[in-house]
């Protein structure tokens, strides 16, 4: 399977996103994930995840880019865990908590 259609295989199942280090494991070189982001078929969401052009926004991708920039140990916590969750009435800010005390900086996550 091409490195193209392993990521997309990948990205389908993760509401139209990939992680840079995702892409990397199947094959994908920095080369080549400069030039997709360049062309337009994959956009930057947050440093290191990318939604593939033509996926269909929504608010579980926002919860989980938001995830899968914070790396292992971030888990949707609050008003974005209720969101996941399909709870009526939530939105606005994304909400994560993660596992190990560390430093994270995401624009517009309350951490």
């Amino acid at each position: 399977m091409s490195s193209d259609r392993s990521v997309a295989v990948l990205a389908e199942s993760q509401y139209g996103l990939v992680t840079r280090a995702q892409a990397r494991a199947r094959g994908m070189s920095e080369d080549g994930i400069h030039r997709r982001l360049q062309a337009g078929h994959w956009e930057r969401i947050h440093h290191g995840v990318y939604r593939l052009a033509g996926s269909q926004r929504s608010p579980e991708q926002t919860v989980l880019g938001v995830c899968l920039a914070g790396g292992a140990g971030t888990f949707a916590s609050h008003a974005s865990a209720a969101v996941v969750w399909g709870l009526p009435g939530v939105g606005g800010r994304s909400e994560v908590t993660i596992v190990e005390p560390r430093r994270l900086r995401l624009e517009g996550v309350t951490v």
